[in-house]
């Protein structure tokens, strides 16, 4: 009597399972940001947060009195207002600070910003940008207006991209 060699059976399975991990592609995943409670997160910070490479955080329509970050963390990430500039804004509340109202660094191009008024901010740091700084990045900023933004200490009131 003869016995059945098994090995090469488990073999092929062990290939098929690393095969199938290997190609299924990760699942990017919408972060909905409402501040009145009715999202995932009440702040657009705490949803930028939680998002990864491929996702995208879903503002609803609001005034955010925030500062925000885009860094490397947030690579590849969506940041989108679900009804536009007109009823979504950043808004510094025209306090004197030294931070822009968005800092996107090191980040490449799928990363993306679009559908917001960033509005008055007052920047007094040494950095440039008192609506939005770009600096070593290469997001896409579309479809979004700055207004009423300042830099007293350094350049572009508005917008300033810095490449170093």
């Amino acid at each position: 009597m003869k016995r059945k060699d098994h090995s090469s059976d488990s073999v092929c399975v062990l290939i098929a399972v690393v095969l199938a991990c290997a190609v299924s592609p990760a699942t990017a995943v919408t972060v909905y940001v409402d501040q009145s409670g009715g999202g995932d997160y009440v702040t657009i910070q705490q949803g930028i947060d939680a998002a990864s490479y491929g996702d995208t955080v879903l503002v609803a329509a609001g005034l955010y009195y925030e500062h925000l970050t885009m860094d490397a963390d947030d690579d590849g990430v969506s940041l989108v207002s679900e009804s536009g500039p007109g009823s979504t804004v950043v808004d510094g509340n025209d306090e004197v600070g030294a931070e822009s109202l968005l800092l996107i660094e090191e980040t490449g191009p799928l990363t993306l910003v679009s559908g917001f008024t960033f509005r008055r901010n007052i920047l007094s740091g040494p950095a440039g940008g008192g609506g939005i700084h770009v600096y070593h990045a290469a997001a896409l900023i579309e479809g979004n207006v700055v207004e009423y933004c300042t830099a007293r200490l350094c350049f572009g009131g508005g917008i300033y991209l810095q490449s170093s």
